[in-house]
């Protein structure tokens, strides 16, 4: 459930967090989201020629998911992109982070 936005004060931020639906589970490593992506049938291609891109792909499907290296740089879009292939298994939410 996405937080109202009008009882934020400037300090507050809302950030785009993966949660894997099953468990209602954040997503926060590669580890944690290839152990719950794999046994949908995905696999990782270990022939990428850039080092820094993680390539996953659906076999006898033309699904091929592309993202980055590290888990840090993990964008909105990548985000997107993940629930769109596996949207059973994923979704975005909007968490609230508050500095201390």
């Amino acid at each position: 459930m996405a937080t109202p936005r009008r009882h934020l004060s400037f300090r507050d931020r809302l950030r785009n967090v993966l949660f894997y639906r099953a468990t209602n589970e954040a997503v926060k490593s590669w580890d944690s989201f290839e152990s719950k992506l794999f046994p949908f049938g995905w696999q990782r291609s270990v022939k990428t020629l850039d080092h820094f891109k993680r390539v996953y792909w659906l076999p006898e499907t033309n699904l091929q998911l592309v993202l980055p290296g590290e888990f840090k740089e993990l964008t909105s879009i990548h985000m997107l992109e993940i629930c769109v292939s596996s949207h059973t298994a994923f979704e975005v939410r909007e968490v609230l982070e508050r500095p201390f």
